[in-house]
């Protein structure tokens, strides 16, 4: 994981962030409340990938710090910052043979508990955060709870989470999400589209009854 800065119209050299050797996925970063700017990414440590931050106050970088350490790996991580210089950080997390959708808020001091966003027994992925001008904060993913997957979203507001909503679940293959509010606080959210039945089992001798991964793909 590198890093760099554009200053006076000039790009920094690249400055290692975690550690040489490894096996490191994908990177989020975001500025709090104080103007420190925040790096997290998922380093594995045997077979299990966990999240990891890194922040910088303008002169240095603080030493990495451990954020996840469940059983299982800890992915596909976003972080977003709040008008009032909190951060949230969702991931897809695997916990007890099932992926679901997890949280946590910097409060400007420190990072809070996890929150458990997604309970489906299907698996939930690739979480998508994005904050309303009023603070509320919308969480989307996409889930395998009805046996195809589905693009769903919760609302955090006033602390609390709100009710699982639908956005997009129809039988197509529906993924990848991702979100934004605009200036009059509506939510808008982009997603893949793929065929009904996607990935399922099929064959000649029966017709449309399942459809390979890479035949239709739309946003």
């Amino acid at each position: 994981v590198y890093v760099r800065h554009l200053s006076s119209g000039v790009w920094s050299r690249p400055e290692p962030l975690a550690e040489s050797g490894g096996d490191h996925f994908r990177t989020a970063i975001a500025e709090d409340g104080a103007g420190r700017i925040r790096v997290v990414w998922s380093a594995r440590a045997g077979g299990n990938f966990d999240l990891w931050e890194r922040a910088f106050d303008g002169r240095r970088w603080s030493p990495a710090e451990r954020l996840t350490t469940s059983e299982n790996s800890d992915i596909f991580h976003v972080l977003a910052a709040a008008p009032d210089g909190k951060l949230y950080l969702a991931w897809q997390s695997a916990r007890s043979g099932n992926f679901d959708i997890w949280m946590r808020i910097y409060d400007g001091k420190q990072w809070g508990p996890e929150r458990q966003v997604s309970n489906s027994p299907g698996n939930d992925w690739e979480p998508s955060l994005a904050v309303a001008p009023n603070g509320n904060v919308a969480v989307v993913w996409d889930t395998y709870d009805a046996g195809n997957y589905d693009v769903v979203a919760r609302i955090l507001s006033g602390g609390q989470l709100g009710a699982v909503l639908p956005i997009a679940s129809s039988g197509a293959f529906e993924t990848r999400a991702s979100a934004r509010y605009d200036r009059k606080g509506r939510l808008w959210v982009a997603y893949d589209e793929g065929d009904w039945n996607l990935g399922k089992d099929y064959g000649n001798g029966v017709v449309e009854s399942g459809r390979g991964l890479l035949v239709r793909r739309q946003v």
